[in-house]
């Protein structure tokens, strides 16, 4: 059994929900469907104006797509960002960013805070990744159980065998 003392910050979630995003592929949906959209605009927009050829048509269109393509992680990451600090006034009760003490063993995994207790069993977790120094489990599509490698760094290769013991379905990235 090991027991893990963690405080999730801010920093935690937006990190989380960037990557999710990533891994989803939500992100480069987003890209493909805008960078369409903006290159068709541009040609209807500049098609307007009669005073440009066809090539400077087309190569603003195609200024104006690479530079959204470029510029939307930036934006995406900006908006995200707000939108973790909105949720995360939301928790009224700071259960979100409250201490919580997880407990991982043969059985499951144990959340346990000043306002809430939660036991995951393995066969609740869908999928594991690890990216960076986060281990990220999920317990459905879009919501996961958050454990920064910094709360357990003397364990995590214990901790990390035992995940891929019981969880069929883990990338580290």
């Amino acid at each position: 059994m090991y027991t893990i003392n963690l405080s999730l910050t801010e920093e935690d979630y937006l990190d989380y929900y960037i990557h999710y995003y990533k891994d989803s592929g939500s992100l480069w949906k987003m890209r493909i469907t805008l960078s369409i959209a903006i290159f068709y605009f541009s040609i209807f927009f500049v098609k307007t104006t009669e005073t440009f050829g066809i090539a400077r048509k087309l190569f603003l269109a195609t200024i104006l797509t690479v530079s959204l393509i470029y510029f939307l992680p930036v934006l995406f990451y900006n908006q995200n960002k707000r939108q973790t600090k909105e949720l995360l006034k939301q928790d009224k009760n700071g259960n979100l960013m409250s201490a919580k003490i997880i407990t991982i063993d043969q059985s499951g995994i144990k959340s346990t805070s000043e306002h809430a207790q939660t036991q995951y069993d393995w066969d609740l977790i869908i999928k594991v990744r690890i990216v960076r120094e986060v281990i990220y489990l999920y317990i459905s599509p879009n919501q996961a159980i958050i454990l920064p490698i910094r709360f357990f760094e003397n364990i995590k290769d214990e901790i990390i065998n035992l995940i891929k013991d019981k969880v069929e379905d883990i990338q580290k990235i």
